[in-house]
């Protein structure tokens, strides 16, 4: 397995250290995440140290500083989507909405941190109100590192989002090896 810790947002400059080894820093209040499985002893005494500096003066508008959003720990297998892996673009979205079919690029990254090739299958549904409107089913021989897969899925007549109408449409996706 591998292990990541996910922080929401720090503010501001911080680094972050398991077991007294430094695994990484980041600067203001994105998200961010570091693999820390190589620093773990995984005998249940680990510890996380997060150090923050707000150095002054700042520009920023929120005056205070240290953890300000939700902090995850996250296992993956030694195959597994990466955090923030997934990509939906729509390319043509104005020309083909004309035409009533928009092609929806997905392109997803996959990390395959053994040491041989995998096979995996990679599954994508797009519903709109609880109705399946349409699935993409691909197999794929995955390299060690991280292996990146581009789909196209059709979806017929979409309804867009507006102020007035939140036309929401969801995916789920699935990857087995």
């Amino acid at each position: 397995k591998r292990v990541f810790i996910y922080f929401d947002g720090v503010y501001k400059d911080c680094d972050i250290y398991i077991n007294g080894s430094k695994v990484g820093s980041n600067k203001w209040y994105n998200p961010f995440y570091f693999d820390i499985t190589n620093h773990l002893s995984f005998d249940g005494n680990d510890m996380l140290a997060v150090f923050v500096r707000n150095r002054q003066p700042s520009s920023r508008w929120y005056s205070g500083s240290g953890i300000i959003r939700n902090v995850y720990l996250l296992t993956g297998s030694k195959v597994a989507l990466g955090i923030n892996d997934v990509k939906i673009n729509y390319n043509n979205l104005e020309t083909e909405l004309l035409t009533g079919i928009v092609n929806t690029s997905v392109t997803t990254k996959i990390n395959n941190i053994s040491n041989e090739s995998q096979s995996a299958t990679v599954k994508y549904k797009i519903s709109y109100h609880g109705e399946i409107i349409n699935t993409l089913t691909e197999s794929a021989t995955l390299n060690t590192g991280v292996n990146t897969l581009t789909h196209t899925i059709e979806i017929p007549n979409p309804k867009l989002w507006d102020v007035y109408k939140g036309n929401l449409y969801n995916s789920t996706r699935c990857t087995n090896t």
